[in-house]
Parts: structure tokens; C-alpha cells; sequence
């Protein structure tokens, strides 16, 4: 999401072509990816039409959504960020990585030591991945769940974002 203004700078040399318009697209198209590739994976690893019953769609579909516009919210944040501190960038990547590491995809949060499960807890990605879990596996308890936190931590990063795209001066004055 980060590189979709500076990969399509070109682009705003038309006057009706704006850095909105780049970002709406990348997060379009990987949206559309992300459901392709989710449906191939479900179609593969499901060799029974029976398994289709036991997954919550509802469930599914709303972390999927919510960690879709998660990724836009930050991807938002680290557009104007990235092209006024270079160095932001390279932290941000090395930040990033071992974060999704520790989120939960490889090992149940739950199966920690309290002390680290709780510092886990204040990942959001922690929460959408138990979510997403809960849909997928009905006997699943997602111990420590909380909707409201993804909700209220979602909502903030799409609104900073928005905040800081919008009010970015380098992005104004196409120095990209």
C-alpha cells in the first residue's frame, strides 16, 4: 500500500489523476488478491464439501474486512511518512517483520505465559487473527479476544490516515 503514490507518480501529471486515486486502486486490487488467493486455499485445503459447514462465513468475512482496511489505515500512515523520512522506512521494515512473527499465525496466543500473552494482547493483529481463527475452527475459544479493541484501533488508523494523507504538504507539492 505504502508504494502505490510513489509507483504511479506519473500518472499525476493528468489534472484528474490524483494520490487518492492510486491508493483507492492498490487497495482494490489487493483486496480482489487477497479474496482469489483465500478462495483457492479454502477450495484446496477443503477436499470435503462437509468442512464448508463448520466454518462461520460472517465470521470470516468481517476479520478479513477488518484487517483489510486495518492494512489501509496504516498503509495510509506510512505513505506521507515514507516519503518525508527515508529512515522511518527502513525502521518500519525491520519492525515490521518479526511483528507478524509474534501475531499469532504460527503459535496459539493462548498456549503462552501469561506475561508475554499479554504483551501480545496489544497487537492488533493478534486480535484478527484469533477472529479469523474462530470462524475457521468452531471449537476454537479465542481466550482474550476483544472486537472493541480491533474496532476502535481499525477505526483510528483509517481516520489518522486519511488525517495525515490528506495533510501531507510533500504529497501536495508532488515531490514524490
Amino acid at each position: 500500500m505504502a508504494g502505490a503514490v510513489r509507483a504511479n507518480k506519473n500518472l499525476f501529471s493528468y489534472p484528474v489523476v490524483a494520490p487518492i486515486d492510486a491508493v483507492s486502486a492498490r487497495y482494490i486490487l489487493q483486496l480482489l488478491t487477497s479474496v482469489l488467493v483465500t478462495i483457492i486455499i479454502f477450495v484446496v485445503c477443503t477436499s470435503e464439501l462437509s468442512h464448508f459447514d463448520s466454518i462461520d462465513m460472517g465470521v470470516v468475512v468481517a476479520s478479513f474486512v477488518s484487517a483489510t482496511l486495518l492494512g489501509l489505515g496504516v498503509g495510509l500512515v506510512n505513505i506521507p511518512m515514507f516519503n518525508d523520512y527515508p529512515l522511518y522506512e527502513k525502521i518500519f521494515g525491520l519492525i515490521n517483520r518479526p511483528l507478524f512473527l509474534i501475531s499469532g499465525v504460527i503459535f496459539l496466543p493462548s498456549s503462552m505465559p501469561r506475561p508475554i500473552q499479554e504483551i501480545l494482547m496489544w497487537n492488533p493483529l493478534v486480535h484478527l487473527i484469533m477472529w479469523f481463527r474462530s470462524g475457521i475452527y468452531s471449537e476454537y475459544k479465542a481466550a482474550g479476544l476483544d472486537l472493541w479493541y480491533v474496532a476502535i484501533f481499525t477505526a483510528s488508523a483509517v481516520m489518522f490516515g486519511l488525517t495525515m494523507f490528506t495533510t501531507s504538504r510533500s504529497l501536495r507539492e508532488d515531490r514524490i
